[in-house]
This record gives C-alpha cells, structure tokens and sequence, in this order.
C-alpha cells in the first residue's frame, strides 16, 4: 500500500477581530459612506491606514472592504476604545446610523493547507 500526499496550494490566511465588538454604525448620504469601529486600544496600535476593514451580512459574507482612513490619535477615557474610520461607496443599500458587523484584517501570511486525512500520528 502507497501512501499518496496531496497538498494544497499556499494559501492567504487572514488574521482578524470581528463579531459583536467590532458592530460598527454607518453614517454619510448619497453614494459616499462611512464606517465607524470601536476597537480596543491595545488592539488599536497595530492599525494602519492602509489597513483592511470588511463589513459583513449576518452570514458573514463580506459586503464591502476599504482600508481605513481615520485612526483616532487617543482612546475614549470612559471605554478605553479607539475610534477607526473607513470610507466606501454605498452599493449595497446601507443605511445612515444602520449598525452592521465588521471585520478589521490586522495581518496575512501564507499558509500550507493539508487536508485532514494527510495527517498520520505515529
């Protein structure tokens, strides 16, 4: 008997935060939007203005994806959280104050990806 490997090609994994800390409020009129993210402040300091934010259906498919532009220099004193702002264009129907969800791409990397069944323990 012959054990056949087969591998799969590098992939890109996306390391992110999202869910239910990341619900971001929508705001702007016409076809420019904005989003707006409260991310905890030690999370905060990796954040670029290059960097990805994704904004999800309740499915978790990705609606729309623009880099931020705004990242707020202090974090609110209250909370503790950082503002991060992102800008798109509406072309998905979202409404001004909608709260929908978001994902912030902190880091990708390349990854080999094996399928389960490769994986003998010994």
């Amino acid at each position: 008997m012959r054990l056949v490997r087969r591998v799969r090609p590098l992939k890109a994994l996306m390391v992110g935060l999202w869910g239910a800390a990341l619900a971001a409020g929508v705001s702007g009129c016409g076809g420019k939007s904005e989003v707006s993210v409260a991310v905890p402040s030690e999370r905060a300091r990796t954040l670029r203005p290059e960097t990805p934010l994704e904004v999800l259906d309740s499915q978790g498919k990705v609606l729309i994806s623009s880099p931020l532009f705004f990242v707020a220099p202090q974090a609110d004193p209250r909370t503790q959280l950082v503002e991060v702002k992102a800008a798109f264009r509406n072309t998905v129907d979202l409404r001004p104050s909608e709260l929908v969800r978001a994902r912030l791409i902190y880091s990708t990397r390349e990854t080999l990806q094996l399928p389960a069944l490769a994986v003998v323990r010994q």
